[in-house]
């Protein structure tokens, strides 16, 4: 972490508050872009729930094709661009910038870096037009017509860039005064936890992979059925979640101080969102599992980060 979370003024209920009005901000904006684009493009475009905005059902048969993948596929294309455009501002000048603001940005990174491999993901599912579906699916398949096997192929290729997404946002999440230089063994890693943790990980990454490749068996079968896309995103999002949890050793102070300063906000605001989800039926049910995922790659990589201010024997490795 940053200089930001140490800061007295900034803590755990102010954290707390800061992620949740961006990441909800965040997803309206990103609603407000379909909305938009869809009525700038002629189509009587509103919100269907708190977390996707279409047309109705009867308005997709009379609608021009590109009026419709213009208003499905912008709004991911802007999320994703604003994601990176504050990794890049965070990676380059974080040290300059406030507190909040290196905060506010942090968020907005974790939530647009790893939507890229989600979207991805979501070419696999079924087509849907109206705007309730997936956005990439309604473009890549609905309007450019990409054949079955590309849209599994973009979908594994998604699956693996979100597990990815996790280690590029680790350097976000550094203390400043710590350089990723070379760590400790994959071996003495993975001694950091205890055998039991390490006994469960492993049969739970035999069923992870077991999961991928029956979900890209099914697909490439009838991408149609959702059970496909269901075996593949409940591996990549819930599966990959529970196997690195397995394997960080919360104790050491890097990976501690994602859990404080990252996951207990993260986890207190979308636990909000989620009662949001519930009381006005929306994706933001399910959306903090989504975005609270690749922070679990970020503790790992956070635990061994090497500080060449510190003596060796205090960065032995200890379970």
């Amino acid at each position: 972490m940053p200089d930001i979370a140490k800061r007295a003024e900034l803590g755990v209920a102010l954290r707390t508050a800061v992620c949740l009005v961006t990441l909800f901000a965040a997803i309206e904006f990103h609603e407000l872009v379909h909305l938009a684009v869809g009525r700038m493009a002629g189509l009587p475009a509103h919100f269907l729930s708190l977390t996707s905005v279409g047309v109705e059902p009867d308005e997709v048969a009379r609608a021009a094709p590109a009026a419709l993948a213009w208003m499905n596929g912008v709004a991911p294309i802007v999320t994703m661009v604003l994601g990176f455009l504050a990794f890049a501002v965070l990676s380059a000048s974080r040290r300059r910038l406030e507190p909040l603001t290196a905060y506010v940005l942090t968020w907005i990174a974790i939530m647009g870096v790893p939507y890229v491999g989600y979207q991805l993901m979501a070419t696999a599912a079924p087509i849907q037009l109206r705007g309730d579906g997936g956005d990439s699916a309604a473009v890549i398949g609905g309007y450019f017509h990409a054949p079955p096997t590309v849209r599994v192929i973009l979908a594994v290729a998604g699956g693996v860039l979100y597990v990815a997404s996790g280690f590029w946002l680790n350097r976000l999440l550094a203390d400043s005064p710590v350089r990723p230089h070379r760590g400790p063994s994959l071996a003495a890693r993975l001694s950091a936890v205890a055998v039991w943790r390490r006994l469960l990980a492993a049969a739970l990454g035999i069923l992870l992979i077991g999961g991928v490749v029956k979900g890209t068996g099914l697909l490439l079968r009838d991408i149609d059925d959702v059970t496909g896309l269901t075996f593949l995103a409940f591996s990549a999002i819930i599966g990959w979640l529970l196997f690195v949890a397995l394997l960080v050793p919360w104790r050491r102070p890097g990976a501690a101080a994602v859990w404080r300063h990252w996951l207990v906000p993260g986890l207190l605001a979308n636990s909000l969102l989620m009662v949001v989800g519930f009381a006005f039926p929306s994706d933001y049910k399910t959306f903090g599992i989504a975005v609270l995922n690749p922070l679990l790659a970020a503790a790992w990589c956070q635990a061994f980060l090497v500080d060449p201010l510190q003596p060796a024997v205090e960065q032995s490795i200890s379970t």
